[in-house]
Order: C-alpha cells, then sequence, then structure tokens
C-alpha cells in the first residue's frame, strides 16, 4: 500500500513534468461511484497550491470518491474548452493499447488500472489548445487508444488515487517517467494523418467533414476558404473553428 506521502510526491511529480514552469489553474473533478451521483469540481492555483491539490485528491479518494484531474491548466475556474491554457503535454487515454515501437514513445505513463494506462508526451515548448488538441487527436487514432480520451478539458486519473471503477479499487501509479521532451514539429510530421471518411459518395479527410450540418457558407468557413479574421487581418483560428 503507499504511503500518504508517496502518493503525493507521485502526483505532484507528474504534474511538474506535463505542466512545466507554466501557472495556471489546476482542476480535480470528483464523484461517488454511484451512477446517479452528482459531479463536482475544484480548482487550485498551479504551482502554488499544486501540494494543496494532492492532498484533496488523495482525501476525496480516501473518502471512496472516484477522483480525476483535468490533463491540461486552464485559464479560469471552470472546466470548458474556451478556458484551456496552452498545452505543455499531450496525453491519451490508452484504455488498453499499447504505444508501438515505430511512435513516438510517452515521456509519462500511468496505470490507471491493471492493463490500462494512461500516457503523456511531455512538449519542448508549449503549442496552442486547438494544436494539442489537433496532435491528441492523431497520437489516439495511431495508438487504436480511446477515442474520446484526446480533446481538451480531457480528465485522467491522478497518481496516487484510487480507481474505484472496479470492486479492488486498483491504485493508480506512475510506471514511467522520463526527462526528455518531444517537439511538437517532430510530432506533426511522424504522427499519421487522421483517417479518410466517406460522406454523399465522397471521401474527405477526417476533419474536413464537419460533425454537424452546415450550411453554404459556414463549410467554407470549416473548410479555410473563407476564416475568420483579427483586426490585424490575420487569420483567427479559434473564432473560424468556433
Amino acid at each position: 500500500m503507499q504511503s500518504a506521502s508517496r502518493t503525493l510526491y507521485q502526483a505532484q511529480d507528474l504534474w511538474h513534468h506535463i505542466f512545466g514552469e507554466e501557472r495556471g489553474i489546476l482542476a480535480l473533478g470528483y464523484t461517488q461511484p454511484a451512477e446517479d451521483a452528482k459531479f463536482e469540481h475544484e480548482y487550485f492555483d498551479y504551482p502554488d497550491r499544486a501540494e494543496q491539490a494532492a492532498k484533496r485528491a488523495h482525501e476525496l479518494s480516501e473518502a471512496g470518491y472516484n477522483v480525476w484531474h483535468c490533463a491540461h491548466l486552464l485559464t479560469a475556474k471552470r472546466r470548458v474548452k474556451k478556458n484551456a491554457a496552452v498545452i505543455t503535454a499531450l496525453y491519451v487515454d490508452g484504455d488498453g493499447a499499447q504505444v508501438p515501437p515505430n511512435l513516438p514513445q510517452p515521456t509519462a505513463v500511468v496505470k490507471s488500472s491493471p492493463g490500462r494506462e494512461q500516457f503523456y508526451w511531455r512538449l519542448s515548448m508549449p503549442v496552442p489548445p486547438e494544436i494539442g488538441e489537433g496532435l491528441n487527436r492523431r497520437l489516439a487514432y495511431a495508438l487504436g487508444a480511446d477515442k474520446s480520451g484526446w480533446d481538451l478539458t480531457q480528465l485522467l486519473r491522478p497518481p496516487g488515487t484510487k480507481n474505484r471503477k472496479y470492486p479492488d479499487t486498483p491504485a493508480v501509479e506512475v510506471e514511467e517517467l522520463e526527462e526528455n521532451a518531444h517537439d511538437a514539429g517532430d510530432l506533426d510530421r511522424l504522427l499519421p494523418q487522421l483517417p479518410k471518411v466517406s460522406r454523399n459518395g465522397h471521401t474527405h479527410d477526417f476533419l474536413v467533414v464537419p460533425p454537424v450540418a452546415l450550411g453554404p457558407e459556414a463549410l467554407k468557413v470549416w473548410r479555410g476558404e473563407k476564416p475568420k479574421a483579427k483586426d490585424t487581418g490575420e487569420v483567427d483560428r479559434s473564432a473560424s473553428l468556433m
């Protein structure tokens, strides 16, 4: 059984690894195992209150809660995409998948339950949230991992807590923590592109077909033909995506 101090060290070591020297807000999410239990959040200034966050995660876990942390920092105390801070580490919920040797290897591996890991790729330089999300998605598809475990505001389990999804409540533990970091540009070149999809008899890149029906003008924005512009004349990527 892990001691409380080791639990705190593991959580803080992981956060230091994936958040680096960035400042922001660390979000914890938690709920009782019951299906109708209320899901709640607590927020901590990072890195100033990292130790308090680790203690709180341990306290909640010992009290019978499932506990998660947002895989990236936030700019405000609400876990929504518009509050995502820069991405300092990519992440994927492996859900039983493994990283093949021909792909960039993760710098941190957290065992969330026997045979299941969560992977992180620390970056040498932060990237904008939407860029990080796109790389996460490509990693998830390349691994055959959880197709819903890569997006912004994603919740993953912090080490040192217990996974109460299972009757034996296995401990969530750090398996690997490497000192190296990946260049986002290198990852972009090395990762396979997303799969093609078909619609109305035509084949498109995965991201060309929107997830909802759009009118002709909105489709031009989606495809990059008429992107929204900033006051400076530069493309406003966030507004275009919205």
